[in-house]
């Protein structure tokens, strides 16, 4: 593969939230934690 293709990344808020989504929602069910949510960032660092 082209390691140009490879670092990409997505091209949207929404491209990242459908990538995380079932990561989301694991997390949201084993500890109760909203990965995608307004505090998720201050709730890391607390």
């Amino acid at each position: 593969m082209d390691q140009s293709a490879m670092f990409n990344g997505f091209k949207s808020e929404e491209e990242w939230k459908a990538a995380l989504s079932e990561q989301n929602a694991h997390l949201k069910q084993e500890y109760d934690f909203d990965l995608l949510g307004k505090n998720a960032r201050r709730s890391i660092h607390e």
